[in-house]
Parts: C-alpha cells; sequence; structure tokens
C-alpha cells in the first residue's frame, strides 16, 4: 500500500512529527526488508491462510451447534432455540494480520444461552452492559485489536510486531509518521522510544469514560494508576494500561535495547549494517555469568505439564520481588535466599497441586550450562552480540532498555552484584510439604 499524499484527518492526539514521503532509497531498504522477512519464514503463504479461514469456520459451525443443543436440552422455547447462535471474534496478531505461520489463534467466543437475531458489534460499548469485570477485561482484547487499525493510517502488516503492547506502540509511531513505508517505520520506531519520556503514557485516543461506571486509567484518581513506569493504554473503553507488570528494571532493559536497535537503524541508513543485524538473535546462556536452575518434577506428564504451566506463570515474580528502586552497585552482595523463598511461598499457592509436584531451584554459573541449552546443541565461542555491541558504542545505562523476561532480568541483577556463597551452594526444594 503507498502512503497518502495529504490526510485529510489526524488519527492521534498530537499533529504528526513528519509527513515525508519515502525517497527512492527507502523503497530499496523496504524492499530488502521484505526479503528478509519472507526469507524467514515470517509470511504466512496461501494454502495456510486458507486452512486457518477452513478451521475457523469449523469452530464458528461447531460452537453454534453446541449453543443450540444446549438450548434445547435446558428447555427453552422452539424461538430461542432457533435463534440461538454464539459468536468467535479473533484478536491479538491473527486479527492484525502480522501473524507468523506457526503462530496460534486467539479467538473469543461470546456464547451466552441465546444471543439477539442482530450481528453483534463487538467495538459498540454496549457490549460491556450487564458484563462481569473478568469478561470485560476478555471482551476488551477483541475489542483493541478491532480499533488499532481503524487508528492507524496506511496500515501496513510489516508494522506490527504482534503482543498488543507492541502493537500499540508501532502503531503511535504509524500515527506520527503517517506516510511511512515499513522501513521507515522500523527506523522511526526505534528513534522515538529511545527518546520517549517514561513515564508519560502513550495513547492513540483520548481516554474516554462512559456511563458504565468502569474503572479507566487515570492517574489523577487511581493510586495504583501512578506507579506504572511504562503506561501504553488500550484505545477501546473501559481505557487499561497494557503494560501494568513493568518495572524499573525491566523498563531499563527496555530502553537499553531501543537504543540499541536505533543505532542498528542508524548503520543500516549508513549501509554500514544490514537488516539481519537487527534480528540476530541474542546468546542468552553467554550473555551472563551467573543463572538461576528450576526444575519441575511431577508424578506423570499430564501433571507436569499443568505444574510447569503454573511455574511459569509464577516467574514474573521472581524479579518483581526484589525491592522496587533498589540500585545494585558494582561489587556488592546481596542473598537472594530470602527472594526466592518468597517464590516458593507464591508457587506453593497452586490450588491443583498433586503429590510428586516438586520445583527446585540452585545457582549454576555460565559454564555449567549444558550444550543442549544452545542452538544446534553447541557452545559458541564467539563473545555475546549484546557484549559486543556495549563494548563499541556507549550506551547511557542511567537510563536503559528493554523488554526483558523474568529470567533475563534476575540474571542481570546476578552479574552486577556478587552473589554470596551461600546462595550458590544451595539448591532450594519447593512443595507444599516443605516447612
Amino acid at each position: 500500500m503507498l502512503p497518502s499524499q495529504g490526510l485529510s484527518k489526524n488519527l492521534g492526539l498530537t499533529k504528526p512529527i513528519s509527513l515525508t514521503a519515502p525517497t527512492e532509497t527507502d523503497y530499496i531498504r523496504n524492499n530488502q526488508l521484505q526479503k528478509f522477512l519472507e526469507d524467514a519464514g515470517l509470511y504466512e503463504n496461501s494454502e495456510d491462510a486458507s486452512k486457518s479461514q477452513h478451521v475457523l469456520g469449523r469452530i464458528r459451525e461447531i460452537v453454534k451447534d453446541w449453543v443450540k443443543q444446549l438450548t434445547r436440552l435446558r428447555g427453552y422455547p422452539d424461538q430461542i432455540f432457533k435463534d440461538a447462535n454464539a459468536v468467535i471474534f479473533t484478536f491479538g496478531s491473527y486479527h492484525l494480520e502480522v501473524h507468523c505461520p506457526a503462530d496460534d489463534i486467539e479467538m473469543l467466543c461470546v456464547g451466552p444461552s441465546y444471543v439477539n437475531q442482530e450481528d453483534l458489534d463487538i467495538s459498540a460499548v454496549s457490549v460491556l452492559y450487564g458484563v462481569d469485570k473478568p469478561s470485560v477485561v476478555t471482551l476488551n482484547g477483541c475489542r483493541v485489536a478491532d480499533l488499532i487499525p481503524k487508528l492507524v493510517p496506511n496500515v501496513e502488516a510489516t508494522g506490527f510486531l504482534g503482543d498488543a503492547s507492541w502493537a500499540l506502540l508501532v502503531a503511535r509511531v504509524c500515527q506520527l509518521y503517517p506516510n511511512d513505508i515499513p522501513c521507515m517505520l522500523v527506523r522511526h520506531f526505534f528513534r522515538v522510544y529511545t527518546q520517549w519520556r517514561w513515564p508519560n503514557p502513550v495513547l492513540l485516543c483520548a481516554i474516554e469514560d462512559d456511563e458504565l461506571g468502569l474503572s479507566v486509567w487515570d492517574p489523577r484518581k487511581n493510586p495504583r494508576d501512578r506507579t506504572h513506569h511504562m503506561p501504553i493504554i488500550t484505545p477501546a473503553y473501559p481505557c487499561m494500561n497494557s503494560s501494568y507488570n513493568v518495572s524499573d528494571s525491566t523498563l531499563r532493559v527496555m530502553r537499553e535495547q531501543f537504543q540499541f536497535g536505533n543505532k542498528i537503524c542508524e548503520e543500516i541508513e549508513l549501509n554500514k549494517s544490514q537488516w539481519k543485524d537487527l534480528f540476530e538473535p541474542c546468546m542468552f546462556f553467554k550473555s551472563y555469568k551467573n543463572y538461576l536452575q528450576l526444575d519441575m518434577v511431577a508424578a506423570d506428564a499430564d501433571d507436569l505439564r499443568a505444574w510447569k504451566g503454573w511455574v511459569e506463570s509464577q516467574l514474573i515474580k521472581l524479579t518483581l520481588m526484589r525491592k522496587e528502586g533498589e540500585v545494585i552497585q558494582q561489587g556488592q552482595q546481596f542473598d537472594i535466599r530470602g527472594t526466592i523463598d518468597e517464590f516458593r511461598h507464591s508457587v506453593n499457592m497452586y490450588i491443583l497441586w498433586k503429590p510428586g509436584m516438586d520445583i527446585y531451584v540452585s545457582h549454576v554459573r555460565r559454564e555449567q550450562i549444558p550444550c543442549y541449552a544452545f542452538p544446534d546443541g553447541y557452545k559458541p565461542s564467539r563473545a555475546p552480540r549484546l557484549q559486543q555491541r556495549k563494548q563499541s558504542s556507549h550506551i547511557d545505562h542511567g537510563g536503559s532498555s528493554g523488554s526483558a523476561s523474568a529470567g533475563r532480568q534476575l540474571n542481570k541483577e546476578f552479574d552486577e552484584a556478587n552473589v554470596q556463597g551461600s546462595v550458590e551452594k544451595c539448591e532450594y526444594r519447593a512443595s507444599p510439604q516443605d516447612p
């Protein structure tokens, strides 16, 4: 899709930063980016797209038949049985058409015992009437995905990153640079968020209130909203912060990665780097000296699957349990046994715990990591990308960067201080039988 010349409507809260049209060089770089993404297998071919549509259609039929069966079994009149229906909405990356071939399709089924004959408009506020709070949150996933394309000019699939927060960040850049083609949006994305003054919120449109009285993101009224470090506000009512769980430390990592991406994009403009350099995998198991290893066991495969899912859902707490705002100085010693004990307590709250479900937490050094944890089953000898870039560039770590996982942030804290010897010698076992 070619950029429109002269937008008649401003889609964001502010005027665009630039209306500059792409140059011939931009189109060349854009073709290079598209070829790289195609070669990486990130585009869904027509056959896969047709299969997805077939699966969605079949699911809609199954859900509709299921609702009708329930309506008949519960003794509703014939007319209600005739009108009984269920509606399937997609959201997330599939709805935004930025999904990869192997991605899941996120779906929401709106299926009470019966529904109105008229089509249900998911973007209308009326859909929230009489709905409990958990359902409001679920419905908003679809409503946000439905609104993003309407609030972004010249929608290009390669301009989105996937998850809701990243899609909202990209959408805001699309508003600020409405005539950009994808390669320009990538460059401006990193430039904008390298300079963004958090916790100023990212907004696609004004925050609206409604007679429903549902809570919306408003730091003036809600004390909890004032503690958010990186507010990225959803555009659908009730407006929420999609990144409420970002901590001060993870925001620092994201800022660092924004700066890293910005530097690579600048090098691409100068023909000193290629697109593959921006997408080069991070050698996680070569980037740090110390790691926490979690071993989970259960009586059988089904129990292990459930237990593993629960433990993984609690991992974020392992980093958030670190005292927020605590500054770790180089060479400073700290003891994480209390943090691990808190994590154990959190894991022990699993209401579906069964005998045999245990977790072991231990400290391992980089050289102890087994080969199977690395790509192709062997440890690379070259220095990790992150360390190479830090040596060749001057990054302001006072306001660093990124979207790091819970494990990555804890490892970062490990390497910024000397872990007390008692921690690396201990193995922590967590199960409801522990004292």
